[in-house]
């Protein structure tokens, strides 16, 4: 059995499911889903999580439990009007697309794309407590492969990052793919 995920990991879950489904219904029907509904569907992906998943606590905040998840609960609501804000912006073509593929490296690479949209970007979401750094991440460089390999189109790769401060925002970050990926493949080799 798997342990259980941490609060962070449990919040950008049930964010995704909503953003899953808007993004279906978007492809489907060409609407979007009220807030509200958006709302609903991640605060029942946050119940589903917490019952069968469970939650990791570390021993030294298990006093502030209820806290700890009444302030994710929240931050799951922020995220979802955050996003609502932003959904009118692309138009996907699909949605939490899951593949695997052999792009040349020892074992195969698994992808799980948030979004695509009409434009070949990759859309990934990230619900942060604060402005991170991802630019020095490689999910965009492996992502970014993958897709080329499987559709024969360089795609362009854009985070959404739903950043829940005390004033909540929207920071969308363009990541250049890496013209050649040598810097992946070094990573890899490494």
């Amino acid at each position: 059995m798997r342990p259980p995920g941490g609060i962070n990991l449990a919040r950008g879950k049930a964010v995704h499911k909503a953003t899953e489904a808007d993004n279906r219904c978007f492809i489907d029907n060409r609407t979007r889903l009220d807030v509200e509904v958006l709302t609903l569907i991640a605060e029942e992906k946050f119940d589903e999580i917490l019952l069968k998943e469970g939650l990791f606590i570390p021993k030294s905040k298990e006093g502030d439990r209820d806290k700890i998840i009444s302030k994710a609960r929240s931050e799951v609501v922020t995220s979802v009007k955050l996003y609502a804000e932003m959904e009118k912006d692309w138009e996907p073509v699909s949605t939490e697309e899951n593949y695997t593929i052999d792009i040349g490296y020892p074992l195969p690479t698994n992808c799980y794309l948030d979004m695509v949209d009409t434009t070949n970007c990759i859309w990934d979401w990230k619900t942060q407590a604060k402005k991170g750094t991802i630019q020095a991440g490689i999910q965009d460089m492996f992502y970014s492969k993958a897709y080329e390999a499987k559709w024969g189109v360089r795609p362009s790769f854009k985070y959404c990052c739903l950043i829940l401060t005390q004033k909540p925002y929207v920071d969308i970050q363009v990541i250049d793919p890496i013209q050649d990926y040598s810097i992946l493949d070094r990573y890899v080799k490494a």
